[in-house]
């Protein structure tokens, strides 16, 4: 029996549309093919020097997976068996959030198990390019994600394009403006929002979130330590293990999630004067938008069960300190609405060790307390949603002729203001 609230919360998924016809899934096909040939043959002498090759071969296995509607529809099948058989023997919801030292994937895959329920998991994205470096061997977070699971697929959408002189996918404008929480939430939105949480809201930013569910299908990159040094003649520290990273999930552990794309300021490459004020001011109230509209996002389609992590911390930059403090102090704000956030945190030679201990600090044991009154529904957690084919919503004529008449600031604070602008 098909929930109520369903067609409800299809009008309020932040999402691009996905393939409706053979023609587009063929011609996505046709497309991730030539672009992984052409990354491929462009980096193999590099690839010889670095031993990172066989990302591609991995990445053609995933793609083979996924592009396979007869695979995909067995691992869909093999997935909700699964769901079914861990909601069988679920345990409580923890009401508190928990950070730790996990692959993403892994964590996911023991809270699903333990909960029963489907998690939304942020994909810490890259704003310009779909799946980040993916087709160049990339291996950061988002990369990995879509090494493992089906996400790949929304390459389809509208709001992405294949750029066939530089070869490789792009995001539109419209879809840039939603990954950095720039979009502003609808008029009917934010009075849902504001119904939800309580307040009359006004203004409200939303990211995108993929209302069909995604699965996860390959394990974790596993790294080993080396004494070898990297290109720049400095200790690598880790190295993945080829054979034995992403390697496929047993089946009974094929599991369902929805994603949260969210893309961070990137920073790596700035000289930032973390000791400047106004640039502090300017970055807090940039982070704390991107965050909020992450956690609000999540509460308009009501999900209460998410994994998110140190988002932007590690190849873009950002200060954890500032990012963790305000991930507490947002969630703080809207804990009523959600049962369990995990972040996991990996410790590894990209100074996330740091980054651990910064977000445990701040975040581990954060009580979470969901009112049994409230105006969220339990029959939409864990139930297939289906999706809808346009963005729910775009930025209003009021709303940009606010931003178009927002006085111009003086040289003075132009120069001050540079490099950050430049920076986001």
């Amino acid at each position: 029996m098909k929930s109520k609230l369903r067609p409800t919360l299809k009008r309020f998924f932040m999402t691009f549309s996905n393939p409706t016809t053979t023609l587009q899934k063929t011609e996505l096909h046709r497309n991730l093919q030539k672009a992984l040939k052409i990354n491929k043959a462009n980096n193999k002498f590099l690839s010889f020097f670095l031993g990172e090759n066989w990302r591609y071969v991995s990445f053609e296995k995933t793609f083979s997976q996924i592009t396979s509607n007869e695979k995909l529809k067995a691992m869909h099948d093999q997935a909700n068996l699964n769901l079914a058989s861990w909601q069988a023997k679920q345990s409580l919801p923890p009401y508190k959030v928990e950070v730790t030292p996990q692959d993403w994937g892994i964590a996911a895959l023991k809270a699903t198990q333990k909960y029963g329920k489907p998690y939304a998991v942020l994909n810490m994205a890259n704003s310009q390019y779909p799946g980040g470096g993916f087709l160049e061997g990339g291996s950061a977070q988002e990369e990995n994600m879509w090494m493992r699971t089906t996400c790949a697929n929304s390459l389809s959408a509208k709001d992405v394009y294949f750029n066939e002189k530089e070869n490789c996918f792009c995001y539109s404008q419209e879809a840039r403006e939603l990954l950095t929480g720039q979009k502003e939430m609808s008029e009917e939105e934010c009075a849902l929002l504001g119904k939800k949480r309580g307040m009359a809201i006004q203004k409200a930013h939303k990211v995108f979130l993929n209302p069909e569910r995604q699965l996860c299908f390959r394990g974790p990159e596993v790294l080993l330590e080396t004494d070898s040094l990297n290109e720049m003649n400095v200790k690598k520290g880790f190295i993945a293990d080829s054979t034995l990273s992403f390697s496929f999930l047993p089946e009974e552990q094929i599991f369902p999630f929805y994603e949260l794309r969210s893309a961070a300021p990137q920073l790596a490459g700035y000289d930032i004067d973390w000791r400047n004020q106004q640039f502090l001011q300017e970055y807090e109230k940039e982070i704390r938008r991107r965050i909020s509209a992450q956690l609000d996002t999540l509460i308009l389609n009501e999900m209460q069960f998410v994994i998110l992590g140190a988002w932007g911390c590690g190849c873009f930059a950002n200060n954890p300190h500032i990012v963790a403090k305000i991930y507490h102090e947002e969630i703080e704000k809207r804990a009523k609405h959600f049962q369990h956030i995990v972040f996991p945190i990996m410790p590894n030679n990209m100074g996330r060790e740091c980054n651990f201990s910064v977000f445990k600090k701040q975040l581990d044991g954060l009580k979470l307390d969901l009112r049994k009154n409230c105006l969220l529904s339990q029959n939409a957690v864990g139930n297939q949603i289906e999706p809808f084919d346009k963005l729910s919503a775009h930025t209003s004529p009021e709303a940009q002729k606010t931003l178009n008449d927002a006085p111009c600031p003086s040289d003075s604070e132009m120069k001050e203001k540079h490099r950050f602008c430049n920076i986001l």
